[in-house]
């Protein structure tokens, strides 16, 4: 099982139908995120490296436009959040990802919001840096019900990496991994829970030599699986010129931890042909269609790619409802004006591809 893999749109025949119709269906997915504010300071965070995509818009400046705090403590309300939720179950949205942004777990309402997810019949995921995770968000992850899946970010191998990295102290470090063995133990508690726990890997200059020693830690924990994802950066593919080469070979020994129980995912060659193919040739961006993006700031962004940056804004939720957004974006078409092709690169072109050769085959779906 790879969840990664980019073919999943084939199980939204009806989405593809109504795009190849001319209509407007919902998203298949949101990425929901609830706080801005962040209890570490990773330095390769996408949304706080200075000059990136996506955090144009995220920096708190002043009235001379100067960086005030690159950790804005912004969040959405409790009722903002729930209005969100209650949008994506009426308009018929299948999965909300709580993720960043900043770090979901700091946000006091959090267990409510999956709470409702959950009960609105919706399936959950939830990103987070696990230091903050609690029981009762990981039981409430745990119930029986829709799909749910946890995944904390590691990357690193050593407490000493992973603080200078992160820029906290070790025992940030020693929670996280009692926080994954807890999460492991309450799932087990549960029959036939549905909670998929993943670790992910951010693989860069500074770690990329730890990758298989995380990995043999993430297995013996008991999770499910392990992502390596390559860093998000101003550099594209020649950021990774100088170990490309010796990261892949300990990628691909990673990869050899694999077992019927725990698979290993690795991005990194992938990652690196999309940052060398730059920009993408089809000005048409249908991904956009399929998974949307609500942040902190109160804005709708295109993709986490283009968050918190004008260019991937299509409106403000401030004093209106997500799904009356949505509604104008439908009615207005800012999906056709939209030029993928001022993108730097498009990490979802794999699944963009995807989503045009399902488009195609509508036209004579019905000659099987």
């Amino acid at each position: 099982m790879n969840p990664y893999r980019p073919d999943k749109i084939d199980l939204h025949p009806e989405f593809v139908k109504e795009v190849a119709r001319g209509n407007h269906p919902p998203p298949i997915r949101v990425q929901l995120v609830l706080s801005d504010l962040c209890n570490q300071d990773c330095s390769f965070c996408a949304y706080r490296m200075e000059g990136y995509s996506s955090n144009e818009l995220f920096f708190q400046r002043d009235e001379l436009d100067n960086i005030v705090s690159r950790n804005p403590k912004r969040m959405l309300t409790s009722e903002k959040a729930l209005e969100v939720v209650r949008d994506c179950k009426e308009m018929g949205v299948k999965a909300i990802e709580l993720t960043g942004g900043g770090e979901p777990t700091v946000h006091p309402q959090l267990d409510d919001v999956i709470r409702l997810v959950k009960e609105s019949g919706m399936d959950v995921g939830l990103v987070t840096n696990g230091v903050r995770l609690k029981p009762s968000t990981i039981a409430l992850m745990a119930q029986r019900g829709v799909e749910s899946w946890i995944r904390i970010s590691i990357d690193a191998g050593t407490p000493e990496t992973y603080a200078s990295i992160r820029r906290v102290s070790t025992a940030h470090w020693d929670q996280v991994w009692r926080n994954i063995q807890l999460a492991v133990a309450m799932r087990k508690s549960v029959a036939d829970s549905p909670l998929v726990l993943s670790v992910s890997y951010i693989l860069t200059k500074e770690n990329w030599r730890e990758v298989k020693l995380a990995a043999e830690r993430a297995r013996l924990a008991g999770v499910d699986s392990f992502r390596i994802a390559p860093i998000f950066q101003n550099a594209g593919a020649a950021y990774f010129d100088e170990f490309s080469m010796q990261a892949q070979d300990i990628c691909d020994e990673a990869q050899t931890l694999a077992t019927p129980e725990f698979s290993v995912h690795s991005q990194l060659m992938k990652r690196i042909g999309e940052l060398t193919a730059g920009r993408p040739t089809e000005s048409n961006c249908l991904y956009q269609r399929a998974a949307t993006y609500v942040a902190a700031d109160m804005n709708v962004y295109r993709c986490c790619v283009n968050a918190y940056n004008e260019l991937g804004k299509l409106g403000s939720i401030a004093n209106q409802s997500f799904k009356q957004v949505w509604d104008r974006v439908g009615k207005e078409s800012p999906f056709g004006s939209f030029d993928a092709t001022q993108c730097s690169f498009c990490p979802f072109s794999d699944r963009q591809k995807a989503i045009a050769n399902s488009l195609n085959s509508v036209k004579h779906g019905t000659f099987v």
